[in-house]
């Protein structure tokens, strides 16, 4: 007779299931910071596009008294800007609902005119220590 037992067919499904299991949740981790990183890298290139505003403009605000560049939401995060004054801005991205980042809010990460990087929330909580982007646990 050729073919397999039914014990070696059991072992081998047992070893399947121990390599996803030990495989899945790094690749989820991983595919999470992607969407993170590409969230800051948005902020940073939108930030760019603000400091140039400004040196054009001497202002951070256009006619209308809102944000000189307007940002546009990416496929995980909305980003907004908020200009208080002609010479400040605070671009934010906040993650949106049913984008594999848990739920709507559950990421916030701000970066403001001279160019400090805070995080608001990580993983749907305040973050110890606010200072720079928080990518990993």
């Amino acid at each position: 007779m050729k073919g397999f037992t039914l014990i070696e067919l059991l072992v081998t499904v047992t070893i399947v299931a121990v390599l996803a299991a030990v495989a899945f949740p790094s690749y989820t981790t991983y595919v999470e910071r992607s969407k993170l990183v590409s969230a800051t890298e948005e902020l940073t290139s939108y930030a760019g596009l603000m400091q140039q505003y400004y040196a054009n403009e001497r202002t951070y605000l256009n006619a209308a008294g809102d944000c000189g560049v307007t940002p546009s939401s990416s496929e995980h995060f909305s980003i907004g800007c908020t200009a208080p004054s002609k010479t400040s801005f605070t671009l934010t991205a906040t993650s949106l609902a049913n984008t594999g980042l848990g739920g709507a809010g559950s990421y916030v990460y701000s970066i403001d005119e001279d160019g400090d990087q805070t995080t608001g929330k990580f993983k749907g909580s305040a973050p110890s220590d606010t200072d720079g982007w928080k990518l990993r646990k």
